[in-house]
């Protein structure tokens, strides 16, 4: 983490600083647990975004919310995992897909 923070240009937020919100990850994922047809009645517009290399408890969430969710749109990057939007990753690709979305 530490050479990643000399890499960080001017807007970037470094892994470290990003870390302590994971357990609301975890917390989120708990608090669900079958409660998928409670997202059923959402009729807002959804993107749901997952890499072909994120754990498999994240696809299969990413398949059920695909099929509860109405409106959803799922984009899965290839070759990218959870953190496929860090700095080290490919911001460039999530940046351009939330673009998108937002824009339509």
């Amino acid at each position: 983490m530490k050479s990643e923070t000399k890499r960080l240009q001017e807007g970037d937020v470094s892994l470290q600083a990003i870390l302590p919100t994971v357990h609301y990850d975890v917390q989120l994922v708990i608090e669900t647990e079958n409660k998928l047809d409670t997202f059923r009645p959402i009729s807002a517009e959804v993107l749901l975004l997952g890499g072909s290399k994120s754990q498999s408890f994240l696809r299969f969430a990413l398949d059920n919310l695909t099929s509860a969710l109405p409106r959803a749109q799922r984009v899965e990057f290839k070759g990218l995992d959870h953190l496929g939007a860090d700095n080290s990753g490919k911001p460039e690709n999530i940046a351009s897909e939330l673009r998108r979305f937002f824009a339509a």
